[in-house]
């Protein structure tokens, strides 16, 4: 028979509670990284496969309209050859104006909805009717038709309906899931005819190919294989522009391009030469067809990262028209860019970010390329907080940043690769051989 001895039974002591406390906060310790380690590789995957969709979209407007769509449809209006879907006759032309290539690939990944209502809002007649009647007297007087193609017009009064649902729309798929913000903004700057704007963001460009300027001495004074000087455009260049090789850029050269590059390379003004102008000079880019790709699909960069800047000016996914009017650096960017909107005393476009309202915070200060290395900002760690990190390449995940390719194959990249390797991998007819390491 057990015998109740009346024995009280001890807790733990001070230092017993101590010690437990201590082997609870080292095995969370131990944890916490592995966790963080398994969260940061299924952000990983998920953008990766982010990629991969928007990529495969690309491919069935490829199927659909034997070629990828220009990176934005960003012609001037005034310009009567400029390139509508259809190549129809002006103002019909000016269908998609400064539309995305995100645009051209909703119907293809499950949103059929957006890309409805921006085909209603693309048809002269449709309601509701434009709000705002201001481009048609800029360019042919009382033709309304002109208005249809606003991408950002909206009811200036309350409660300031914006026509284009797509503008507004923050997209799962084109948002990093590394990217804790987010990517909508309720004040993007007041509309034509007055109200707010409100605007939604991406984390992934389009591959331009180089750099801006590279680009744009493609299009300008086209077919001569004259070094840009002086003489070309303005007096900042200096004797001559070396691209991302360090090599100089030739007029009418085209091994600079990639896949998605702008309809319209960085507008010119024909008189100065001046970015931001009227375009007068110059092709025009219907898109690029996979046999053009001469480099191989899977050796041609398609899409990358790159993360909207921390004030959220640069980045919209809809409509952008970026630091040079074409939409670089939000919808499209080179592998080795130029900062256009700065006034850097070596930058000859230093006009092209005056315009910005509000200013970018540091607009004025990134130099054109950075002055150690140059040829161009290169692919390489980030910051949202700094403003000159808008001008490359980069992600939040560890080490590097996911890229989808032109065969639609994705990679991760990390970021000590070589900056050759990624001008190579830019170009879709350069002649290069690289492979990614």
């Amino acid at each position: 028979m057990f015998r109740f001895t009346g024995r009280k039974r001890h807790g733990f002591n001070l230092v017993e509670l101590l010690v437990v406390i201590a082997i609870i906060g080292i095995l969370i310790a131990l944890l916490l990284p592995a966790v963080q380690k398994v969260r940061d590789s299924a952000n990983r995957t998920a953008c990766l496969n982010n990629l991969h969709q928007m990529a495969i979209g690309l491919h069935a407007y490829h199927d659909i309209n034997g070629a990828f769509p220009p990176s934005n449809y960003c012609w001037d209006p005034r310009d009567h050859r400029g390139p509508g879907p259809t190549q129809g006759t002006w103002p019909t032309n000016l269908k998609y104006w400064y539309l995305s290539w995100l645009v051209q690939i909703l119907p293809y990944v499950e949103r059929a909805d957006l890309a409805q209502n921006t085909e209603q809002m693309e048809t002269p007649g449709s309601t509701p009717a434009p709000y705002c009647h201001a481009y048609s007297t800029s360019y042919t007087p009382g033709n309304t038709a002109v208005d249809y193609y606003d991408p950002w017009d909206m009811n200036p009064n309350p409660p300031f309906q914006i026509r284009y649902q797509g503008l507004a729309t923050e997209m799962k798929l084109f948002s990093c899931p590394s990217d804790g913000r987010a990517l909508t903004l309720d004040n993007c700057g007041g509309g034509v005819c007055g109200g707010t704007l409100r605007c939604a963001l991406t984390d992934y460009v389009g591959c331009s190919g180089n750099d801006c300027f590279a680009n744009f001495a493609t299009t300008f004074a086209g077919g001569s294989t004259t070094n840009i000087t002086t003489h070309d455009m303005v007096a900042t260049f200096g004797t001559s522009i070396l691209g991302p090789d360090l090599q100089p850029i030739k007029l009418g050269d085209t091994t600079h391009l990639g896949i998605l590059y702008p309809s319209v390379q960085c507008q010119a003004d024909n008189a100065t030469g001046r970015i931001g102008g009227a375009y007068a000079t110059g092709t025009i880019n219907h898109g690029v067809r996979i046999a053009q790709i001469t480099d191989g699909t899977a050796n041609t960069i398609m899409l990358g990262e790159h993360p909207p800047d921390g004030n959220f000016i640069f980045g919209w996914w809809f409509a952008a028209a970026g630091m040079d009017g074409m939409g670089n650096i939000e919808i499209t960017l080179g592998t080795n860019e130029f900062a256009v909107n700065s006034q850097d005393s070596e930058n000859p476009f230093a006009a092209a970010g005056a315009g910005y309202i509000p200013p970018p915070p540091t607009v004025f200060t990134c130099p054109t390329e950075p002055k150690v290395g140059g040829g161009g900002y290169h692919f390489g760690p980030g910051d949202v907080n700094d403003f000159c990190s808008i001008y490359h390449y980069w992600s939040f995940h560890p080490g590097g940043a996911n890229f989808a390719m032109g065969d639609a194959s994705v990679r991760f990249v990390n970021y000590g690769v070589n900056p050759l390797v990624m001008m190579a991998l830019g170009t879709k007819a350069g002649g290069e051989t690289v492979n990614l390491p």
